[in-house]
């Protein structure tokens, strides 16, 4: 099976299923702060429906390099469905997390954080 999404070349769900089973294996890892970190691209819909499908693609790259580009240490990026993306971080505080959030600065993203 496929585990890397062919628009952004991150991981895709398949890979993610794997990565978070092998990290709940390492008992290690759960020592560690684990944070999840879910996204998703505001009125996607409306990108496609207005613009194309075309410039809804280019806002899926865009939103992909932005995580790349501010990716931290001990994370993974994953595109996990169409609009959406999960950034799973080991080994950071509450607050830095919250500070990571921030730094992107996602205003035009929801974003949700479970710790």
């Amino acid at each position: 099976a496929v585990s890397i999404d062919f628009l952004t070349g991150l991981n895709n769900r398949k890979e993610l299923i794997r990565y978070l089973s092998r990290m709940f294996d390492k008992s290690s890892v759960l020592d560690n702060n684990l944070h999840m970190i879910f996204i998703d691209i505001d009125d996607f819909k409306k990108i496609n429906d207005t613009f194309g499908h075309e410039e809804g693609d280019r806002q899926i790259k865009s939103s992909a390099g932005i995580l790349i580009k501010t990716q931290l240490d001990n994370t993974e990026i994953m595109r996990t469905d169409g609009n959406e993306f999960m950034v799973y971080l080991v080994g950071y505080n509450e607050k830095q997390v919250i500070n990571y959030i921030r730094l992107n600065k996602w205003s035009h993203w929801r974003y949700h954080s479970q710790w």
